[in-house]
């Protein structure tokens, strides 16, 4: 495959695990409070407000240890791990 064709391909896979990961309704919640009081970085207007105040309010993301949200960064294969166990709802 062309370069460009595994870019394109690694970027739909990468939006559409978003938003299947979004469309779990079921989980319950587990926090309180608004995202944009709660983490620094994360500006009242940003586009992804309501998605991190959604992955924030299903205990499904906790932001970082530092106290921050990092909306910027790339998801680490760790923290994607953990967001997969959240999303299971933290088995055994």
């Amino acid at each position: 495959m062309k370069k460009q064709t595994k870019i394109m391909m690694a970027v739909l896979s990468a939006l559409f695990m978003f938003a299947w990961i979004l469309s779990f309704s079921f989980l319950s919640v587990n926090a309180e409070g608004n995202v944009t009081e709660i983490f620094p970085d994360v500006k009242e207007g940003a586009w992804y407000v309501k998605y991190v105040q959604y992955v924030y309010d299903n205990g499904i993301m906790a932001g970082n240890k530092d106290g921050t949200f990092a909306p910027d960064k790339p998801l680490l294969r760790e923290q994607f791990s953990q967001v997969l166990y959240s999303i299971a709802g933290k088995p055994g």
